[in-house]
């Protein structure tokens, strides 16, 4: 874990989690990329007020993933909600990002560390 404490200290911003998610974003060696990979930079050039690129990872991951794939399925019409709101307000989009984020803390049970109480 002391080894990883230097990476996580320099993802301060949006942005410097954006680029550091950016690799992942690279296709392997037959051409696959995670699309959770794409949909977590995605959502993160959208917290960095980075429309145009989030709405052209949004593009890629679209592309890429499969209809019958149950779990794909799901990951674009996230995406696809995302990128809808983002193109008509992107302040929309923030929120709905938020609002996801609210119910997976509660899901989790950490609202203790949400607000701070320990």
């Amino acid at each position: 874990m002391q080894k990883e404490v230097p990476f996580f200290t320099n993802l301060r911003t949006a942005r410097d989690v954006a680029k550091a998610l950016e690799p992942l974003t690279k296709p392997n060696e037959s051409g696959y990329v995670n699309p959770y990979c794409y949909e977590a930079l995605s959502y993160t050039l959208v917290q960095a007020g980075e429309t145009t690129a989030a709405a052209n990872v949004i593009d890629e991951l679209l592309k890429s993933t499969d209809s019958t794939v149950g779990w794909e399925r799901e990951v674009a019409s996230r995406a696809r909600l995302i990128r809808d709101k983002l193109l008509e307000n992107p302040d929309e989009a923030r929120q709905q990002l938020a609002a996801w984020e609210a119910q997976t803390i509660h899901n989790l049970g950490l609202e203790i560390f949400r607000s701070g109480q320990r």
